[in-house]
């Protein structure tokens, strides 16, 4: 038998498909935007248009350099849909043949008129969330923002709502979300790049400080270990029925951590930038999570107010 909870009504959808579920609890708010509609869910994906809008856009065979490691459900469905799929390895650092941005970048220059998007060097990628992804969280929050929480894979997120949050409400904290392993956050505290460890949550985290990643407006940064972001994620489909992916779980803990520590009421934002139906088989998965060592921890998201807050994006 299903415990009875009682959820507030939700609001009518405006022109831009906003809808918005409030569970009111104290004084703080978190808000996420739903950013993980397409087949391969990314935020980095609306930078694609912006770079190919100088030319005329064709229907084109897709090759991707995908990374050993990451959920196979991905390339399965990368596939499904035409791709071709080169596998790279994930025991390598940047500059080695098979690591697969360098992969991606000479498969661009053999493959006549091939498209590179090049996600962590193109300034198309921060400009796009600059101009799109920045204002829309801004009209929703109604023109108040006290924090937004952002992972870093390529930066281009981050940088980009730094460069429009500076703008239109300096006192706005950009907080970064880093998996433990990572070089961004202890680079944040420190100034210095370090040796990077490993991690299981994917999109999210990086060995090195990608070209287009402005961080010098980052406050803030929280280390979120694998465990306590899978768990996270698991217990925001538990209480919100969200399936979020395990970079949703890293960014929502560290926007619980962040709201933990106010002494004021805050309204944070953050987001789902990935969808957890890739992750059947790993994280949602009771039998992996017990081989993995991940089955006896559990997050707790009672101490913050949970406003989740959804737009739907044109894959």
């Amino acid at each position: 038998e299903y415990p009875k909870r009682e959820r507030p009504p939700r609001r009518r959808a405006s022109k831009e498909h906003q809808a918005f579920l409030s569970v009111r609890k104290d004084d703080l708010a978190v808000l996420v935007m739903f950013l993980c509609v397409s087949p391969n869910p990314a935020i980095d994906k609306r930078m694609t248009l912006p770079a190919l809008i100088p030319g005329e856009i064709h229907r084109a065979q897709t090759v991707q350099a995908f990374p050993g490691g990451k959920s196979t459900h991905v390339a399965m469905v990368l596939k499904a849909l035409g791709a071709e799929i080169r596998m790279t390895r994930s025991d390598v650092n940047k500059g080695h043949p098979e690591y697969y941005q360098d992969m991606a970048a000479r498969l661009a220059a053999d493959i006549p008129g091939a498209f590179y998007a090049n996600q962590f060097g193109n300034p198309a990628n921060p400009m796009a969330h600059e101009r799109t992804t920045g204002p829309e969280i801004w009209a929703q929050m109604n023109h108040d923002v006290d924090a937004v929480v952002c992972g870093v894979g390529s930066g281009g997120t981050l940088t980009g709502l730094s460069r429009y949050f500076s703008r239109v409400s300096p006192h706005t904290e950009i907080v970064l979300a880093d998996p433990v392993g990572s070089v961004l956050a202890p680079y944040i505290e420190t100034g210095k790049i370090g040796t990077a460890g490993s991690w299981v949550v994917e999109g999210i985290g990086e060995d090195f400080i990608p070209p287009i990643a402005d961080l010098s407006r980052v406050k803030k940064a929280y280390r979120i270990s694998d465990k306590e972001s899978l768990a996270t994620a698991r217990e925001l489909l538990e209480s919100e029925l969200i399936l979020g992916g395990s970079s949703t779980g890293t960014l929502l803990a560290a926007a619980l951590h962040y709201c933990r520590e106010q002494s004021a009421a805050k309204r944070v934002v953050s987001f789902v930038p990935d969808t957890g139906s890739k992750y059947l088989s790993k994280m949602y998965n009771d039998f992996w999570m017990v081989d993995q060592a991940f089955s006896n921890y559990r997050a707790t998201a009672t101490s913050a107010t949970w406003c989740l807050a959804a737009t739907r994006t044109t894959p």
